[in-house]
């Protein structure tokens, strides 16, 4: 569940974050091990800070 402080991260920082490829996060996305995006838009597509920061402690 997003903080109400969340901030929305892209596909860069996100990559960049979790030192993943695109095609990476996209099929761990497809596979269920990645948190699902959210899209605001027709084009703007991304994740709540909150789910990234909890998914990169739970890799570890």
């Amino acid at each position: 569940m997003p903080l109400l402080t969340d901030r929305f991260v892209g596909i860069r920082d996100v990559a960049r974050r979790t030192a993943l490829s695109r095609t990476t996060i996209a099929r761990s996305v497809k596979a269920g091990s990645f948190p699902t995006p959210v899209r605001f838009s027709p084009t703007c597509l991304g994740w709540y800070e909150s789910e990234i920061d909890t998914w990169i402690a739970e890799a570890r």
